[in-house]
């Protein structure tokens, strides 16, 4: 299965936007990213909804700079479709998701729109999916902080 995902060259110029044509390290960015994703996060566990399938390798971003605090579970399988192997476009992808998502009052929805291309046959037209998220550690801080 194949998932529509934003384009390299559309992430790499919002990557140049980001860090001001690189006069921000992409270290630098991504601890200040990660920061602000984890506040929101703190304040409203639900919120994570709203990245959608993007969620796991957000998530992945966040342990991978320390963020403990939102359990450890990572969906492998969803890991793997949505990576794009570099940390910087993985936020980018999941903030621009996150961005379309809250602009379309998905901020707690599970189930999400998703285009799956079919692998075959080749130049078949891509169909409509939903895709729903579940992250036990997220739903449990969610329930735990009264949300």
């Amino acid at each position: 299965m194949n998932v529509y995902k934003p384009g390299i060259n559309d992430l790499d110029s919002l990557k140049r936007e980001a860090t001001h044509d690189g006069t921000v390290s992409d270290a630098d960015w991504l601890r200040k990213m990660c920061g602000t994703m984890a506040k929101v996060l703190d304040g409203d566990p639900r919120s994570y909804r709203s990245f959608g399938p993007y969620w796991w390798i957000v998530k992945k971003e966040l342990l991978d700079a320390g963020y403990n605090q939102f359990g450890d579970f990572l969906d492998r399988e969803w890991l793997e479709i949505m990576d794009y192997g570099d940390p910087v476009w993985n936020l980018l992808a999941g903030w621009l998701y996150q961005d379309h998502a809250l602009n379309n009052g998905m901020i707690y929805a599970n189930g999400h729109p998703i285009v799956v291309t079919p692998d075959e046959p080749e130049g078949a037209e891509p169909e409509d999916r939903v895709y729903t998220l579940a992250d036990e550690d997220m739903e449990a801080l969610s329930i735990a902080g009264g949300i």
